[in-house]
């Protein structure tokens, strides 16, 4: 009754916002028909706002209201051709906001109501949204083609335009992710004509760009042409800024970057994830398909570098509302300097809850199938951590056999039943040590084979991927019981390329190789291998890593003063150090939040957080104590 009131009272007000309220009350007082209307007018308001994910909620609610309400056109006041419009809008909507299967329902529902209306562009330019939608998911490869090649059979005996240069560029990346390089190079040529035969600058323009990355991919490198590779791309960025293109724009982004790190040149490769994540921000496009890769391959690559405290406050997703997908995957990526860091109540966690959606996305499975095998291991559980490897080897054979990530999973996996081998020949289980050994055996063969039919996205396996096979094999060495120096250092060479922690891992092995030679004259080498990983791990904060040194140091009573520095001992995560450091300067949660680009409340949640671990009473009491603890530099 008191919905039904406030609705007939918001009835006549045409005020901005008041059909958003009239909307939901008539639906709680089941007035369905007056539901539809004040849904329809709340998404035509939110649209002409700029208001993406309200649109998106009303638009949403109107479609599900549209075959309960008799006469829903005249009630509403929108034919249902109309309505597909809304529909496809709500389908973008979802996308920017990195909800990919509401994107892909809403976009389905489209080209069912605009196919029954015989609108043959309108029905091509659909599918292809659609088909964008579908790139975004794991295992839709052949959908994508599929609706992609339906779009082109509704175009291709038509004059030169945006849609078709489009629908082009649209089949060129489909039948790329299918793995026809050469058919998805010459597509993407084809559709940079079409898109060229239209004149001035455009929707035309941002299909030559799309296709310009397709093609980039298909053809320069996989050739090893990374130079002519990285200018084409580079080209690309500029042509989709001309016309603000700016899914355009991330897309290329995302691929000068990887063609970078394929390249071993981490840091440049760094730079880019960085340039794109700001953009895709400035775009409104942060948690859109490629805004989301950008922001993932951010936290890992500044892992890679050794930059963690900059991996952590990219992961760092408090009090922000984003997705199901955006928390998955942006947590998974974090993952890695938690268990590195030895956080491990926060790491089991985490981890328990993403194996339970590992199976939906392959890179949170090989993320979880990767740090769970390193955390069971710190935590002195090799048969755990194998399991975690094997699974997720497991199921990547059913959607990827020879996707090079196996490699690591497979160094992660040996190392775990190399492990189970060394307790079992001290305890003299033969039988143990033999299964052990067998188990490892065929995770190293399948590591050579990866290698040997691996599909990278360049001419040939990266320095990651190599990297990461010579790590597979010296830990195949100590699988087999046997002290091999010489695989650690081909270890530490390979990753050279700025993999600082997992350097540091094998200086750790290698000198434990060489204690184990029994040869005196290899002290020095293993001494030095012991006060660098001892370095690194203590600027890292890598606590196992670094535990594990010290103890074979002591063990073989090398003594590290010249090397070892102190553990990292800060309370506060990177995002609660700039937000305290912020309310120390005198600032407002709104400044703060305007300065660091993340939302009031969110502000409030890391306030709360840093009060909490100080047992401060106020926001005045944790500036004071971070002071006395050291973590706040005085104000000069």
């Amino acid at each position: 009754r008191l919905h039904r009131q406030v609705a007939n009272a918001l009835a006549g007000d045409e005020s901005p916002g008041a059909a958003a309220g009239l909307a939901h009350h008539s639906m709680e007082s089941h007035d369905l028909a007056g539901a539809l209307a004040a849904s329809v007018r709340a998404a035509r308001e939110a649209e002409e706002l700029g208001a993406p994910a309200e649109m998106l909620a009303h638009a949403e609610r109107a479609l599900r209201l549209w075959r309960a309400v008799g006469d829903p056109e005249q009630v509403s006041g929108v034919t249902e051709l109309q309505l597909t419009k809304w529909a496809a809008g709500a389908a973008g909507a979802a996308g920017a906001s990195g909800e990919p299967d509401r994107a892909i329902a809403h976009s389905r529902s489209a080209i069912e109501l605009v196919d029954s209306h015989g609108d043959a562009l309108r029905a091509a330019e659909l599918r292809r949204k659609y088909a964008h939608y579908l790139f975004t998911l794991d295992g839709t490869a052949q959908r994508a083609y599929d609706t992609s090649f339906e779009a082109w059979q509704l175009v291709a005996d038509r004059e030169p335009s945006a849609v078709k240069a489009w629908i082009q560029a649209t089949l060129a990346r489909a039948s790329s992710a299918m793995g026809r390089y050469d058919e998805a190079g010459e597509l993407a040529s084809e559709a940079m004509v079409t898109a060229r035969a239209v004149p001035g600058l455009g929707p035309q323009t941002a299909a030559e760009a799309d296709a310009l990355v397709t093609r980039n991919a298909c053809v320069d490198r996989k050739r090893g042409r990374a130079a002519q590779a990285l200018e084409w791309l580079y080209e690309a960025v500029a042509l989709a800024r001309k016309v603000d293109a700016h899914s355009v724009e991330l897309r290329a982004r995302f691929n000068c970057g990887t063609t970078l790190l394929d390249e071993g040149r981490l840091l440049e490769a760094l730079e880019e994830f960085d340039a794109g994540v700001e953009r895709a921000a400035g775009t409104g496009l942060t948690w859109s398909g490629y805004g989301l890769e950008l922001r993932v391959l951010q936290v890992i690559g500044r892992f890679m570098a050794g930059d963690w405290d900059g991996a952590e406050a990219a992961a760092e997703l408090a009090g922000e509302a984003v997705s199901g997908t955006v928390m998955t995957r942006v947590s998974a990526a974090g993952l890695l300097v938690t268990v590195s860091r030895g956080r491990f109540d926060v790491a089991d966690r985490r981890l328990v809850h993403l194996r339970e959606r590992w199976r939906l996305d392959q890179q949170v499975m090989t993320l979880v199938g990767l740090c769970g095998a390193e955390f069971e291991s710190w935590r002195g559980r090799p048969e755990r951590a194998a399991d975690y490897a094997e699974q997720a080897l497991h199921r990547l054979r059913e959607v990827d056999p020879w996707h090079p990530v196996a490699l690591s999973l497979c160094g992660v996996g040996i190392a775990a039943y190399a492990d189970l081998a060394d307790i079992a020949r001290r305890a003299k289980d033969r039988a143990a040590e033999q299964n052990a050994v067998a188990a490892g055996e065929v995770l190293a063969a399948r590591a050579a084979d990866t290698m040997a039919n691996g599909r990278p996205q360049s001419a040939k396996m990266g320095p990651e991927g190599r990297a990461w096979l010579c790590r597979a094999q010296a830990e195949t060495a100590r699988l087999r019981g046997e002290h091999n120096p010489a695989a650690w250092r081909a270890v530490i060479e390979a990753f050279g390329y700025g993999e600082i922690y997992r350097q540091a891992h094998a200086r750790w092995r290698c000198a434990e190789a060489l204690f184990a030679s029994g040869d005196r004259s290899d002290r020095e080498e293993a001494a030095e291998h012991l006060r660098l990983a001892a370095q690194v791990s203590g600027e890292l904060g890598a606590a196992p890593l670094r535990e594990s040194v010290l103890r074979l140091a002591r063990r073989a009573r090398i003594g590290l003063e010249g090397g070892a520095v102190a553990a990292k001992t800060n309370l506060l995560t990177p995002r609660e150090q700039a937000v305290l450091s912020l309310v120390a300067a005198g600032r407002t949660n709104k400044q703060i939040g305007a300065e660091l680009f993340i939302s009031e409340k969110t502000v409030s949640v890391h306030l709360s957080r840093v009060m909490a671990k100080f047992g401060a009473a106020s926001r005045t009491e944790a500036v004071s104590a971070a002071y006395a603890r050291g973590l706040l530099a005085p104000n000069p």
